[in-house]
C-alpha cells in the first residue's frame, strides 16, 4: 500500500516511495490510490480528444477514469 506523505501547493497528495507520482481518490470509498490500469480500445477510440486515464483502487478494486491535466 502506498503511504501519504503530505500535500503540495497545488492540494494534491503524493506518495514519496513512488517517483512522487500523484495518489488519487476512490469515488466509491475515498482511500488513496496510484495503480493505473489500460483504457480499453473502445474508450480510446471514442473519447482520444479526451486524456481519461483509467485507475484501480487498491481497498475495493472500483475502477474509475480521471481526466489528466
Amino acid at each position: 500500500m502506498s503511504t501519504i506523505t503530505g500535500f503540495n501547493a497545488g492540494g494534491n497528495t503524493y506518495n514519496s516511495m513512488a517517483d512522487n507520482s500523484p495518489l488519487h481518490m476512490c469515488p466509491k470509498c475515498q482511500g488513496y490510490t496510484d495503480k493505473r490500469i489500460a483504457n480499453s480500445k473502445l474508450v480510446n477510440k471514442m473519447f482520444f480528444w479526451m486524456s481519461l486515464r483509467k485507475y484501480q483502487c487498491q481497498h475495493c478494486d472500483h475502477r474509475f477514469y480521471i481526466l489528466a491535466r
